[in-house]
C-alpha cells in the first residue's frame, strides 16, 4: 500500500489455448494472450511463464487503478 487506506490493483485478461497441431517432439504447445484492461495494451506469449513477468512489470510501474478500503475492508472504486 501507497498511501495509508490504498492499495494499487490491476485487471487483466488471460486467455489460454493449445495449437491444433503438435510440435517436433509430438506435444501441442500452449499459447497465451493477456490484456491490461486499464491500457488495453495486449501480448501473445508461448511461454506462459511470461505472464506474471508481465503483470508484476505493469503493477510496479504504474499501470493500475487505485481501490480505497474503508474500515470494513470492502473496497470502494469510486
Amino acid at each position: 500500500m501507497d498511501k495509508a487506506g490504498e492499495r494499487k490493483a490491476a485487471s487483466f485478461l488471460v486467455r489460454f489455448w493449445l495449437e491444433p497441431r503438435e510440435s517436433d517432439n509430438g506435444i501441442r504447445p500452449m499459447r497465451a494472450y493477456i490484456q491490461h484492461l486499464q491500457t488495453g495494451e495486449e501480448r501473445y506469449v508461448s511461454d506462459t511463464g511470461l505472464i506474471l513477468e508481465y503483470v508484476l512489470h505493469q503493477l510496479r510501474n504504474g499501470h493500475e487503478e487505485t481501490a480505497s478500503r474503508n474500515r470494513s475492508g470492502s473496497e470502494d472504486n469510486g
